[in-house]
């Protein structure tokens, strides 16, 4: 049986496809200066150092729920812990994500605010 793509993967691959295109354009954009770009890279580098950790957590504890339903030792107890374990760790990497953008508004000017918007997908259709 072929499992339907969760949502969540989907947004995983999304942001992964944004942060690869952003890492291109800071890398290659005359628009940031020396000193914005450092900053923004190391920025980066932080995010991934502390989100990566988080997402192998998801994912390991979305496979160790599919073996509780695989091998039929699933019990609302587990279910109810499993589903707790991958909740909290979902908020935590949405928490971390969200904070790294933050950051990124105090190092960018609003035009480069604005660039990076549409960087990410924000455009005028979104408001």
């Amino acid at each position: 049986m072929v499992r339907p793509e969760r949502p969540e993967r989907n947004r995983a691959a999304r942001s992964f496809r944004q942060l690869r295109r952003f890492h291109h354009v800071i890398n290659s954009d005359k628009v940031f200066g020396t000193h914005k770009r450092s900053r923004t890279t190391a920025l980066l580098e932080a995010m991934k150092a502390e989100t990566i950790p988080l997402g192998e957590r998801i994912i390991a504890a979305e496979t160790s729920l599919d073996r509780l339903f695989a091998e039929r030792r699933v019990t609302r107890a587990s279910l109810d812990a499993a589903i707790s374990t991958i909740g909290t760790t979902q908020g935590e990497l949405r928490a971390a994500h969200l904070r790294y953008h933050l950051s990124m508004i105090e190092v960018l000017s609003t035009a480069q605010i604005a660039h990076y918007a549409t960087l990410r997908g924000y455009g005028e259709s979104r408001k």
